[in-house]
């Protein structure tokens, strides 16, 4: 069971533990296009939540964090 930093990556992701690569690339992507600012008239708060998001597929990608 992940721990720290990874667990509140795959948190921020609404992931479950055991997730795939692929279910990681699925849930960026969908976060990613409801977040984006362009669909909230560049609203900063979507802008901030996008970079968490962004953050948290970086780190997981890095570190190879999926089954």
């Amino acid at each position: 069971r992940p721990e720290g930093k990874a667990a509140q990556m795959i948190a921020r992701l609404e992931l479950e533990v055991g997730y795939t690569l692929a279910e990681l690339k699925q849930r960026n992507k969908s976060l990613a296009k409801q977040h984006h600012p362009d669909l909230h008239g560049g609203d900063k708060a979507a802008e901030e939540k996008l970079k968490l998001i962004n953050e948290a597929y970086r780190y997981l990608i890095d570190h190879e964090l999926y089954a």
